[in-house]
């Protein structure tokens, strides 16, 4: 079947979304075994998965799917074997192990359940004998310098997979005799050099220096390929003292080559700018670098714009909350991108990523009390006790919010000091908010002499408040006589106005009453004690 890769995608889709599902009595699960349609839908299977389904099916189910299957792995057979170039070969190898390997599980689990899964096996079992020869047959080729300079270090690694020790071992020793090939032949031609530099022939001292520097990369990239197949055979379970021995002979051949001659800082400084690990593709991995923190950082700020303009929707949000989960994003983005870009430089981020956990936990357990503010940090966010810009009460403080992160909350008093307040000791005390709401009562209590007009006082208290511009007429203002002092007759005075009017009101109706008082003739007592002197005795003569 002939697919382009977007349609056998969205098939593959389809098959694994929508396969026939057997409606029995054991059987009650909702997804079926996927149909084998094409090679291209089989890459979309995963094995591990489908071992889980499998376990659940009958033999009647596994049986009916079997049979498709064993004709897509004959197709994948034939499709190795139509393969023209190495490439292609290996591409249709992968299928073909794909196809195999859920074959192989279907036959298998037929098998235990007593059904029919001899074709079905013997097959897998053909072709699994043939790729064994094959591997053999490929451990046991002759191997010239062009073919392994060819060979890519993943295919390499690929193919010694499947090889045992003692095959391991005999690719291993051809590798060995290639690397020896180009060891000699790049010393001939460094004695030729030295012989012409005697000589004095600039001419031939500037030919072979430029072929000494092929060969040393050449040679590079040979011990390269040698150490991928060294790597396997360890793997494989060789002797320490025989896997050093290979290891030693390689870094016997990769000792220093002196290169002398007219334009030889010139050749390795060109040979060192083309080469796959030089100049050239330093800078195109530094200029990626650059372009992916740069993109990142682009992307952090925008993501955070719309996450901020999202969130600025949602009225139940705080400021706090807001500006926390922006930061946040924004952060996370860019160490993304940061990671991302020390990959592109060849850094391994596995043991990076493995460090900043484990100083993550260290830091973690010596700053224990920071990760209180930080728990109290997030307690304030989620339930929003105050906000950016609300004046409030809190560890003793009064002043408005000016800033907050999870670790501390910066306040600024209204004699303009900025003070920093731990989250721990925000959330473990009592927070009054002052301005939490756009109304406030304000309570204030004046008294008259014991002589004085209670009705006149109670007149003029009246008239200023309900007469003060910024005082609200609902809920209505509570002016009543309170207690009779020590002193003075108390009347309690509470408007209501806005929230930002509050000083405003307080002082003007102060004021105003002190006057109006003033005026009318209304004394305002202050504390005051009779003192009486009783003798016991006669008055002394004077």
């Amino acid at each position: 079947m002939k697919n382009s890769p977007r349609l056998s995608a969205l098939l593959a889709l389809l098959i694994l979304s929508f396969s026939p599902v057997t409606s029995t009595a054991q059987d009650d699960a909702a997804t079926a075994i996927p149909a084998a349609s094409s090679v291209d839908a089989a890459r979309e299977v995963r094995v591990n998965d489908l071992r889980e389904l499998v376990a659940e099916k009958n033999a009647e189910q596994i049986e009916s799917s079997l049979e498709g299957w064993v004709g897509l792995l004959r197709e994948a057979q034939r499709g190795v074997e139509r393969a023209a170039t190495p490439e292609e070969r290996t591409a249709a190898r992968a299928d073909l192990g794909q196809v195999l390997a859920i074959t192989d599980l279907l036959a298998s689990r037929l098998a235990e359940l007593g059904g029919d899964a001899a074709e079905a096996r013997d097959l897998v079992q053909e072709i699994k004998a043939g790729q064994q020869e094959e591997a053999q047959a490929e451990s046991q080729k002759e191997l010239t310098q062009e073919e392994a300079l060819s060979l890519d270090p993943s295919v390499l690694a690929a193919r010694m997979r499947p090889l045992d020790i003692e095959e391991t071992k005999a690719a291993l020793e051809r590798w060995q005799a290639v690397l020896k090939q180009k060891a000699v032949e790049l010393s001939n031609v460094e004695i030729a050099n030295l012989q012409a530099e005697d000589a004095g022939d600039s001419a031939e001292v500037d030919r072979l220096t430029t072929r000494l520097v092929a060969l040393r990369a050449e040679r590079d990239a040979l011990r390269s390929r040698f150490d991928v197949v060294v790597d396997a055979f360890e793997r494989k379970g060789a002797a320490e003292a025989d896997v050093e021995t290979f290891r030693s002979y390689a870094d016997s051949t990769v000792a220093p080559v002196q290169i002398t001659g007219f334009n030889a800082a010139w050749v390795e400084a060109r040979e060192w700018l083309l080469s796959p690990e030089g100049g050239l593709q330093l800078g195109l991995n530094i200029v990626t670098f650059l372009v992916i923190l740069i993109a990142f950082s682009i992307l952090a700020r925008i993501v955070a714009n719309i996450l901020q303009r999202s969130l600025k929707a949602m009225k139940q949000t705080s400021s706090l909350l807001r500006n926390f989960m922006v930061n946040t994003v924004r952060k996370v983005i860019v160490f993304i991108g940061v990671v991302v870009a020390l990959g592109q430089l060849g850094v391994d981020i596995g043991p990076f990523l493995a460090a900043i956990g484990a100083a993550g936990f260290v830091i973690g357990f010596a700053l224990q009390g920071t990760l209180s503010n930080f728990a109290s940090g997030v307690m304030i966010m989620i339930y929003r006790p105050y906000d950016i810009g609300d004046v409030v009460n809190m560890a003793g403080i009064v002043g408005s919010v000016d800033d907050m992160t999870l670790v501390s909350t910066t306040m600024k008093t209204f004699d303009n000091q900025t003070i920093v307040v731990p989250n721990s000791k925000i959330w473990g005390d009592v927070i009054t908010n002052v301005t939490a709401n756009t109304t406030r009562r304000v309570d204030m209590t004046f008294g008259i002499g014991y002589g004085d007009d209670i009705q006149k006082a109670l007149d003029v208290l009246t008239d200023i408040v309900t007469s003060h511009e910024k005082v609200l007429k609902t809920p209505e203002p509570v002016i009543k006589l309170h207690e009779l002092g020590d002193s003075s007759v108390n009347f309690i005075v509470r408007p209501w106005c806005n929230a930002a009017d509050y000083w405003a009101v307080h002082w003007d109706i102060t004021r105003s009453v002190k006057e109006r008082f003033d005026a009318a003739g209304i004394s305002i007592p202050f504390p005051q004690r009779d003192v009486h002197l009783i003798y016991e005795n006669a008055r002394p003569e004077a």
